[in-house]
C-alpha cells in the first residue's frame, strides 16, 4: 500500500509534521515554484536555459541559480527586499529558499497571510513559511515584496 501524499511530504519536509498545512492542487508538471509564485501556471521558469528544457527565464535576468540572480530577476518584475515575512496589506511577498548561495525554491504569501508553494512537479501546498526549511530546500534566504497587482 502506497503512503498518502501527506505522509510522503512530511517525510521529505519534516517541518510540516505537527503544523497546519494542506495540499491545494493536484500534481502538475506544467509549472514549478517560480511560475506559481509569479501567478503563471502555463510554463516552467528556471534560469538554466538548457536546449531541451523549455524553461523560461527573462532575457534581461542573469541565468544563474544564486540568490542574488533570483533577487535580480524578481527586481525586474518590481520586487524589492522586504522588511519581514509578516503580511502587509497592498503587497505581495515571495520567499527564496537556498542552500548557501544556490536558490532551490520560492514560496509566495497568499492574501490571507499564509504561504503557498509548488513542490517541483508535484502539488501546490499551503504551509507555514519555515515548515519547508531543511535538507530539501535549505532555509529562507531572502523575502521580497512588491505592490499587489
Amino acid at each position: 500500500m502506497q503512503p498518502l501524499p501527506e505522509e510522503e511530504l512530511e517525510l521529505v519536509f519534516p517541518g510540516l509534521s505537527g503544523v497546519a498545512w494542506e495540499i491545494a492542487s493536484p500534481q502538475d508538471a506544467t509549472y514549478n515554484c517560480v511560475a506559481f509564485a509569479l501567478g503563471e501556471v502555463h510554463r516552467w521558469w528556471w534560469p538554466l536555459r538548457l536546449p531541451a528544457s523549455g524553461a523560461y527565464w527573462p532575457a534581461d535576468a542573469s541565468p544563474a541559480e544564486t540568490v542574488e540572480a533570483f533577487a535580480g530577476m524578481l527586481a525586474t518584475l518590481g520586487f524589492t527586499v522586504a522588511d519581514g515575512e509578516e503580511s502587509v496589506e497592498g503587497s505581495s511577498k515571495v520567499a527564496l529558499f537556498a542552500k548557501g548561495a544556490r536558490t532551490l525554491h520560492i514560496a509566495v504569501q497568499r492574501e490571507d497571510g499564509r504561504w503557498a508553494s509548488k513542490l517541483g512537479t508535484q502539488w501546490d501546498i499551503v504551509h507555514p513559511l519555515r515548515a519547508l526549511e531543511g535538507e530539501e530546500y535549505g532555509s529562507v534566504a531572502a523575502i521580497l515584496t512588491r505592490p499587489t497587482r
